[in-house]
């Protein structure tokens, strides 16, 4: 699998988003990071094999393309998209719904839809190793800390007992100016996980860190550098000291509450599992088509996603197209029309069944209003139970029903009595089955949107 890994490269942005691509570029042979710059932080993490799969530009077509990005614009997603399926893991931004298919690892404010979310597709280490009776209170703000926590931590617990095991790691490329003595300073570390091991308490910020901190049982006092992110630390479950300065004065507090109420917390089972990130990426299957049918060369805009499927909207034209991301064919069972349509809408498509027929008579006033003649044979593809059927048959027209669901054809069948096929119409003799070897009208209500060849349809 040739695979394009795009990390976000911003300062102060962080280090996760990079850390997580090169965890990937471990994981996948035909990786490709993709790097159009370099800096501090690239500097001190890309070495080794790593540096000798940098590329700095996109080079042909790829199998996926992994965007791993704060945020990303609109003509960024869109030209990352003609190299490849996109998958964009924690990412923001305008370009954000020109992806096609989107991971959220981290809880998020807006409304913003992904295809999939939760932490369970983070790589977090285990806590088998964990020191016992760990003692430490480890003090890290990312590979970057953009907003110099480090130091306004340290200068809290100066004169407070708890200096004396803390430990401060170095942000990359970014002086900690004056630290008080005694301080144990230590260089940044490719991976953190070894060391959170040894922690009784990391203070961090939301991200990554905390996270991984937890997996590996030790407690987590956040620090935020804005509102924002302390909203996503309360979201997530972790303790808050607040922001900035008052934050670093609520620390040592903090710290001692949790030392005071037993230490760290037990460790949850839910951190033992191996993330399910790399097996997502490769089960996902290209869609046949990754743009508009009627304007081939147009991306589309996500306006609603699914585990395995996104639904893009052209935005030249409108029309509204699937990408699927699995070659299994959707159920379409009795449980379809019952259980998933309750959910959806609150009743049964029986149940509904009048309401639908109702929209039948005014879709039928619009076609009688198109038409020079009014009755003729009517084929509705997608019939389900019927509602529309009966409408036209009662409105002059001989219909005709075909739908991929056998439960709803015999009720059309037995209970309508109408003339209906069970099957995909695309691999039907309709002229068999009817006698017909046209019809004057057909018909397609929310239909369209569950093929995804609609070139053939």
């Amino acid at each position: 699998m040739r695979m394009l890994l795009v990390p976000e490269l911003a300062s102060g942005r962080g280090s996760g988003h990079l850390k997580r691509c090169l965890h990937l570029l471990g994981l996948f042979s035909g990786a490709e990071l993709y790097l159009p710059e370099r800096n501090a932080l690239t500097e001190a993490l890309v070495t080794g094999d790593y540096a000798s799969r940098v590329t700095s530009e996109v080079n042909g077509a790829y199998d996926r393309v992994i965007v791993d990005r704060f945020d990303i614009s609109a003509r960024e997603a869109t030209v990352l998209s003609e190299a490849g399926l996109t998958i964009g893991i924690d990412c923001g931004g305008l370009g954000r719904d020109y992806l096609d298919y989107l991971v959220d690892t981290l809880p998020r404010l807006d409304s913003a839809i992904a295809n999939v979310s939760g932490p369970n597709y983070l790589f977090l280490p285990s806590s088998k190793t964990r020191v016992q009776e760990p003692q430490h209170t480890i003090v890290t703000f990312g590979g970057e800390d953009p907003a110099h926590l480090t130091g306004s931590v340290a200068a809290t617990l100066a004169h407070s007992e708890e200096l004396k095991d803390a430990i401060f790691v170095r942000p990359v490329g970014r002086a900690l100016g004056t630290m008080p003595d005694g301080a144990q300073i230590i260089d940044p570390v490719s991976s953190a996980s070894e060391l959170l091991r040894t922690a009784a308490v990391v203070v961090t910020s939301f991200g990554l860190t905390a996270y991984e901190a937890r997996a590996v049982g030790a407690s987590v006092v956040t620090v935020n550098p804005t509102a924002y992110h302390e909203q996503l630390a309360v979201r997530g479950g972790f303790v808050s000291a607040g922001l900035r300065g008052r934050g670093a004065r609520s620390v040592v507090r903090a710290i001692r509450r949790i030392r005071k109420q037993g230490g760290t917390p037990p460790v949850s089972p839910a951190t033992e599992t191996v993330s399910e990130l790399p097996a997502l990426i490769q089960s996902l299957v290209s869609p046949l088509r990754r743009a508009c049918p009627v304007h081939p060369g147009e991306r589309g805009r996500a306006v609603w996603r699914g585990a395995d499927k996104s639904y893009m909207v052209c935005e030249k034209c409108g029309l509204t197209y699937l990408e699927r991301f699995t070659r299994d064919e959707e159920d379409y069972s009795e449980e379809y029309f019952m259980d998933e349509y309750r959910q959806q809408y609150g009743r049964t498509y029986l149940e509904d069944f009048e309401h639908i027929a109702s929209m039948a008579q005014r879709r039928l006033h619009s076609i009688r209003s198109a038409m020079s003649d009014s009755g003729g044979s009517l084929l509705d593809i997608g019939c389900a139970y019927g509602p529309f059927l009966r409408e036209a048959r009662d409105a002059g027209y001989e219909p005709f029903g075909v739908d991929v669901a056998p439960e709803a054809i015999a009720y059309v069948q037995r209970e309508l009595a109408i003339s209906a096929a069970a099957g995909d119409f695309r691999e039907l003799d309709l002229e068999s089955l009817f006698g017909l070897k046209r019809f004057d009208v057909v018909t397609m209500w929310y239909v369209i949107e569950h093929f995804p060849d609609l070139d053939r349809v």
